[in-house]
């Protein structure tokens, strides 16, 4: 058994550093397909701002996750609306619901702890301080365990109080981008196009056919390259180590040699 020790370790390290380098030329060659996705999404996100938001506008974002507004403010050029990163307390508020099998169900205003309070304040005078000339809004997925975060419908969690509910009235949809709707601000109440609304989530963030544990690892080719790397060279450490041993043993003389 400690003569397979030391060929798995080397087998590790020497996999280790392939894929390493590996990793590295795929980046330098930008070639990653996730970063490539998330460089074409976020190219998408940038030139629609810029269609839409005037010279010098603002942007609001609503969404969990800081990746949705950063770096878009910085590369699109417009200034920051809100006082948050992101509205990480809303992933606070329902954290228990949201890892839970039943429906996503909102607090009331009663029910509401103080951190919940102070962001629907906070999001509200926002909005009607800076007047942000474009909302971002990340569309939600259906109302499922699997969908975790995702389950969050903005705009109905938020339509619910009348204030912020008015000050999303003035917006319409301009288009969607990604996983994305996007708002401007209406030149006249009167003005036609879709005001945001809550509708129903359609999607699912896993992909469907796909499924959880070794279906899904065998679904992935780079894993089982990189398993089948690693078996090779555990299997050519191991053969080395053999014979290093049967080189290192030394004959006996037998009794009675001279």
């Amino acid at each position: 058994m400690r003569s397979l020790v030391l060929p798995a370790l080397l087998a590790a390290l020497a996999a280790g550093l392939l894929l390493s380098v590996e990793a590295g030329i795929v980046r330098v060659r930008h070639r990653d397909p996730a970063r490539q996705a998330e460089q074409v999404l976020l190219d998408e996100l940038v030139a629609a701002v810029r269609r839409r938001a005037p010279p010098g506008g603002s942007l609001y974002v609503f969404s969990y996750t800081i990746g949705s507004s950063f770096p878009l403010v910085n590369y699109s050029g417009v200034r920051w609306a809100s006082r948050f990163p992101h509205l990480w307390i809303i992933e606070a508020a329902y954290q228990d619901q949201l890892h839970a099998p039943r429906p996503l169900r909102f607090h009331t205003p009663a029910e509401m702890d103080r951190a919940e309070r102070y962001l629907n304040d906070a999001v509200y005078e926002d909005l009607t301080r800076h007047r942000p000339d474009v909302l971002l809004v990340l569309k939600h997925a259906r109302d499922t365990m699997a969908n975790s975060l995702r389950r969050v419908d903005y705009l109905a969690y938020f339509g619910r109080d009348p204030r912020i509910a008015q000050a999303l009235g003035q917006y319409r949809l301009a288009e969607e981008v990604g996983q994305y709707q996007l708002y401007v601000r209406a030149a006249s109440p009167n003005q036609s196009g879709q005001a945001p609304k809550s509708e129903p989530g359609r999607y699912d963030i896993q992909p469907p056919g796909v499924s959880d544990g070794w279906q899904a690892v065998a679904a992935d080719r780079g894993i089982l390259r990189n398993v089948g790397i690693f078996l090779l060279l555990a299997v050519g450490a191991c053969a080395l180590e053999r014979r290093r041993a049967r080189r290192a043993v030394v004959p006996t003389s037998e009794p009675g040699a001279a």
